[in-house]
């Protein structure tokens, strides 16, 4: 188009008109594509054509919106079908969906504007081929070194550029970040292909189980990958030494190959040990966390726990040991053991130490016994200890192992129970003893109160509790016997008396007392014994002549060693007498014994004989006494022992019968008569 005008410049332009048919998209020009993992294609497929349903091909297309790092491409399917594709290696992950706006056009066309949402999503990663180190010796300080492949799942590619700060540690039983104190943990990337090593803290951690959660991503574009890794940190290697095992008693040396000790059942151990650190040599000091006993028995196999009550001793700054009592009295039966001591210790490993113990039985050994008289002897098959009533039995024992019977339980006594039985009568209790421990002999030495026991015969069973030993009881027979009497004197006013003729006969006086002195000596020994507290005396008699029987009233005690007192036989009448004396002692016969007693009349003596006119002299034949007739004569008289002669009283309960005969007449009959005992003679008139 030329314009001019007179006076004016000429001036021209080109007008270019182009004629567009009216196009459409289908299926629409906007398309939501959703969501896409980052470095994945996105594909767009739509057809292009005009009002007349006729398609278009050779149409060109220009991005209208910023690319947001998509790479694209259109193809032209030359039907007028095409497809956008999108490449989203390059794009970043964003919080919201990308819209990607582009023209297609055609000359002589209507140009089209397509707009497309996509939602580029977070790649998939994974960490592979993970290894570590595991143990770690703590001493060593030596950090934990991971190498890992850094995975793109998505595409199968290596992902690269990771820096520490892509690095996530935790703690996985806390959920806390790793945290030593120094820098914790580094990546280094040294070949830029995906493989990495991560460096990772132990500064300052204790000995012990650890499981790490490690979270790798190269964000924002790079899902977390996440691993789980667990390692142990060693502590030191540790031996424990042993010093010495104790039992009760005495220090034990153990015994074969290894450590072997033997006790006794029921007893507690004492140890002494010190534990080296294996690592750097040094003995470990400090007290330990825990101790742990434990035990198996060799024939039964079961097993269990043993408390104990270690702790440690310190010695110097560098030296200590670790002494203490493991109670292996809980053992209830003897046999094999293995018993096994942990120590648990922080930042060392545990260590064990083990030995075999054998658990024996204690017995109780007779080592003597005897009463005042002597040591008594066990005699026949059942080993009976004879002993004599009245009197105690002094005991004499040891214990030992029930094996060897060379190890002694040498302490003192928590109590001592005496039991008897008595197997005639089925009779039991116990006994009272004197019982202790005697120092020097490492004996038990003692007196078991038998005294009151009486005669037959009994089992004895000595028991005695000490700590918790289980210790077998020393049972042995014994036999009481009776003891035996002596007769020291029998005696009257007049004097001894002496047995005689058959039956051994003493003869005393009527209407006197007797007096009995004897002793009682051990039936097995000789010796004299005394009976002591609770002595009771029972006297009896028969009348050999008459077989009454009776019993005796007297006065005996003990007195020293022998037994003396008055019997009341004054009231006897003459004749043939068994006198029985029985000792008891607290209900028991002590002993009983018996003689035989003759009762004799008495001698008279006439003092004088006379009437009122003076006294008569006897004359002639007969001896004859001649007074007046019609007068009462007065007589006086004495009575005499028949044996010794001497002068006896009657006393109570006297009566005096006068009878007479005439010698012409032969008549008989009594005389009224004032006679009595006064002083030492008897008198009255006739």
């Amino acid at each position: 188009i030329n314009a001019s005008k007179q006076y004016y410049n000429n001036l021209s332009t080109i007008l270019s008109i182009h004629r567009q048919i009216t196009t459409l998209i289908d299926p629409s020009n906007s398309f939501n594509l959703g969501s896409v993992i980052r470095g994945l294609n996105v594909t767009y497929t739509f057809n292009y054509s005009d009002n007349k349903a006729s398609f278009i091909i050779g149409a060109s297309w220009s991005e209208t919106s910023p690319y947001y790092g998509f790479i694209p491409f259109l193809k032209d399917w030359g039907n007028g079908t095409y497809t956008i594709y999108l490449n989203t290696s390059n794009a970043n992950v964003a919080a919201s969906p990308f819209t990607f706006i582009f023209n297609i056009s055609a000359i002589g066309n209507e140009t089209q504007v397509i707009s497309l949402d996509i939602d580029v999503t977070i790649i998939q990663t994974k960490i592979e081929g993970l290894t570590w180190n595991s143990p770690i010796a703590r001493f060593l300080g030596l950090n934990q070194t991971v190498n890992f492949y850094f995975n793109d799942t998505v595409n199968n590619l290596p992902i690269l550029g990771l820096t520490t700060d892509d690095i996530e540690v935790r703690n996985n039983e806390t959920g806390a970040l790793w945290d030593t104190g120094d820098f914790n943990w580094s990546l280094i990337n040294p070949l830029d292909d995906g493989n990495y090593i991560l460096n990772i803290s132990t500064d300052g951690l204790d000995a012990g189980w650890y499981i790490l959660k490690i979270n790798a991503s190269n964000s924002p574009n790079y899902d977390w990958g996440l691993a789980y890794l667990s390692f142990y940190l060693r502590g030191d290697f540790t031996q424990i030494n042993m010093i010495s095992v104790s039992d009760l008693e005495q220090q034990l040396t153990p015994t074969g190959l290894g450590y072997n000790y033997t006790t006794f059942l029921g007893s507690d151990l004492l140890l002494e040990f010190n534990i080296t650190d294996l690592d750097d040599g040094t003995n470990i000091t400090g007290a330990a966390d825990q101790y742990i006993i434990s035990y198996k028995n060799l024939v039964t196999l079961s097993v269990g726990a043993i408390p104990q009550t270690f702790s440690f001793i310190f010695q110097s700054p560098s030296y200590g040991t670790y002494s203490g009592n493991i109670n292996t009295s809980v053992l209830m039966s003897p046999g094999y053991y293995l018993i096994n001591i942990t120590v648990v210790k922080l930042n060392y490993e545990n260590t064990t130490f083990s030995f075999n113990l054998t658990l024996v039985n204690s017995q109780m050994n007779m080592v003597s016994l005897t009463n005042a008289g002597g040591t008594l002897t066990p005699t026949g098959i059942y080993n009976i200890y004879n002993s004599s009533v009245a009197v105690n039995i002094n005991i004499e024992f040891n214990i030992t192992d029930s094996e060897s019977l060379n190890r002694l339980i040498a302490r003192a006594a928590d109590s001592y129970t005496i039991w008897y039985q008595n197997v005639d009568t089925g009779e039991n209790g116990t006994l009272l003893e004197t019982l202790g421990f005697n120092n020097p002999t490492s004996t038990y030495i003692g007196s078991i109160i038998t005294s009151g026991l009486q005669t037959g015969n009994y089992m004895i069973n000595v028991s005695v509790d000490i700590l918790k030993y289980d210790i077998f009881p020393l049972i042995f027979n014994l036999t009481i016997v009776s003891t035996n009497v002596n007769i020291i004197n029998i005696t009257n006013p007049g004097g001894q008396l002496s047995p005689s003729g058959v039956g051994n006969f003493y003869s005393t006086t009527i209407a006197v007392d007797i007096d009995l002195a004897f002793n009682t000596t051990d039936a097995i020994f000789g010796n004299v014994i005394t009976i002591g507290v609770g002595l009771l005396y029972e006297v009896s008699f028969e009348n050999l002549d008459t077989l009454s029987t009776g019993t005796i009233i007297n006065t005996l005690s003990e007195g020293g060693i022998s037994h003396s007192g008055t019997l009341d036989i004054s009231q006897f009448a003459d004749g043939n007498y068994t006198i029985t004396i029985t000792i008891n002692k607290s209900n028991a016969v002590v002993s009983s014994f018996n003689f035989n007693l003759r009762i004799i009349l008495a001698n008279s003596s006439i003092i004088s004989i006379s009437n009122p006119n003076g006294q008569l002299t006897p004359t002639g034949i007969g001896f004859f006494y001649e007074t007046t007739i019609a007068v009462d004569i007065t007589l006086i008289f004495n009575t005499t022992d028949s044996i010794f002669g001497n002068v006896i009283t009657i006393g109570a309960g006297i009566l005096y019968e006068i009878s007479f005969e005439n010698l012409d007449t032969f008549s008989t009959g009594t005389i009224i008569n004032t006679l009595s005992e006064g002083g030492i003679s008897h008198s009255g008139t006739l």
